[in-house]
């Protein structure tokens, strides 16, 4: 993979859209820690999307409303729109006329490094066999994973939830629970309840509420509390501890 197959096909789009498969996903990843023209363009692609994110959400239709507030609605739509053509003209401008030249720079830690360290793919769940009557807890924790299964991580939300407040020492419920909240953006509340399944102690879900929090950490820019939960992971884990290392070194 090279800086021009990646323009062309216009993969860090697909990239910060989620739109890659697993394998190109990685291939990118590997070329974006040792080149730093991508690692810029990542980071002008990210700031020009948040900015459109901005201005789109001002953009929602409307009720009907008096024909005047409609007119003064509609131009000041139209403003909005034109700003954010204005953005992606200067971004494409900045980007090929004066962005810095000169030898490459060393690796940082910028955002945008962080933000692909910190990418989260959903744990994978399957659905145990069923024995027996269930508790409400466990009722509850199948409703809400019914959902997670589907991608529909906010409709889980309420579900595991209530699932960890039936039953407090249920590992799965508050693993899984952080995993939606951070896959919602609602990171801090994720922190919490990763926090809650570490210190259940021992169970299924430790190595990946580890390993988890550590991704959380890098979103929120906290270098130093991710590398704490890798070498958790690298000294103590099994399935993960090879994830943990590549992070790592990438980190170094």
């Amino acid at each position: 993979m090279d800086c021009d197959w990646i323009e062309r096909e216009e993969i860090i789009e697909k990239y910060l859209t989620g739109r890659l498969d697993r394998s190109t996903q990685e291939e990118f990843e590997a070329h974006f820690f040792g080149c730093p023209k991508c690692r810029e363009r990542l980071e002008v692609v990210r700031l020009l999307q948040e900015k459109l994110w901005e201005r789109g959400e001002a953009l929602r239709p409307q009720a009907p409303e008096p024909s005047r507030a409609a007119i003064r609605r509609r131009a000041w739509a139209y403003s909005v729109a034109a700003a954010a053509v204005i953005i992606v003209v200067a971004a494409a401008l900045w980007w090929q006329f004066m962005r810095p030249t000169g030898p490459p720079a060393a690796a940082e830690a910028t955002p945008a490094a962080l933000m692909v360290l910190a990418r989260i793919d959903p744990p994978s769940y399957i659905p145990p066999a069923l024995r027996g009557a269930e508790d409400n807890a466990a009722e509850r924790f199948r409703s809400g994973m019914k959902s997670y299964i589907a991608g529909r991580y906010g409709e889980a939300i309420p579900e595991l939830r209530a699932a960890a407040e039936l039953d407090s020492q249920r590992a799965g419920s508050r693993f899984f629970l952080g995993i939606c909240l951070l896959l919602t953006g609602q990171t801090n509340e994720g922190v919490e309840e990763l926090k809650k399944t570490v210190s259940l102690g021992d169970s299924a879900y430790l190595e990946e509420a580890h390993f988890y929090l550590a991704k959380a950490y890098l979103g929120k820019g906290d270098v130093r509390g991710a590398k704490a939960e890798l070498n958790w992971v690298l000294e103590r884990g099994d399935r993960l501890k090879e994830d943990a290392a590549r992070i790592l070194a990438q980190l170094r």
